[in-house]
């Protein structure tokens, strides 16, 4: 007789390396994920979170990114989106969409400000006041690859929406950037990372504060 091979067996989505089922979304590269979905310029649940955020109801929400959502919930939902499953964000979701966002970051293989700038990053604080500006947006406009680039400005566009909301949100630039700062900036090494928080998040405070002039690639 014929042996039926079951399919849970060879069904290829069960890799150690994470990237075999196309939709997989947390856990994976920036280039894994837009490669799989090529009609897309950000990877679909981050689109999904700040379009469903970008709501005034939810960007009016009190504490919109620091406050904490259902942990299991969340993680349902991560397997839902890695699996390809369709999911939809409802009034009232607004920390769960906030918490996906954020560990959608912090999940990534490589860091969105890439492991290369680290360095850099963490030395903001020692760079004179007349040439910090200078300094970050060389290093965004000559290092950061074209995605990142990409990515991080659409983000940072998304999170002055929250900003010009500050007096009823309560979030402001310092605020974002504290819970923002270590899921955008990291190291191969987390004891340096957690060594350097403080230049993290310095760092994210001033990408927020000059979002508008630091850019300037042009294609």
């Amino acid at each position: 007789s014929r042996m039926s091979k079951s399919p849970s067996i060879g069904s290829g989505f069960k890799s150690s390396s994470g990237n075999m089922d196309p939709a997989r979304q947390f856990g994976t590269t920036l280039e894994w994920i837009l490669e799989h979905n090529p009609q897309c310029s950000l990877p679909p649940i981050m689109y999904q979170c700040i379009e469903f955020l970008s709501q005034p109801d939810c960007l009016e929400t009190e504490g919109i990114f620091r406050r904490s959502a259902n942990a299991e919930l969340v993680r349902e939902l991560q397997s839902k989106i890695n699996s390809g499953e369709e999911i939809v964000f409802e009034e009232g979701d607004v920390h769960i969409a906030a918490v996906i966002l954020k560990t959608f970051l912090r999940e990534l293989e490589e860091p969105l400000l890439t492991y290369d700038l680290f360095e850099q990053i963490i030395q903001i604080q020692d760079i004179p006041k007349e040439d910090k500006h200078s300094y970050v947006s060389e290093m965004i406009n000559n290092s950061l690859p074209d995605i990142n680039y990409r990515i991080l400005k659409s983000l940072l566009d998304f999170l002055s929406l929250v900003m010009d909301r500050s007096c009823l949100n309560k979030m402001t630039s310092s605020n974002l950037a504290i819970v923002f700062g270590p899921n955008l900036v990291w190291s191969r090494d987390q004891s340096l990372s957690l060594a350097h928080i403080g230049p993290i998040n310095y760092f994210t405070d001033f990408l927020l504060n000059n979002n508008y002039s630091l850019f300037t690639r042009t294609n």
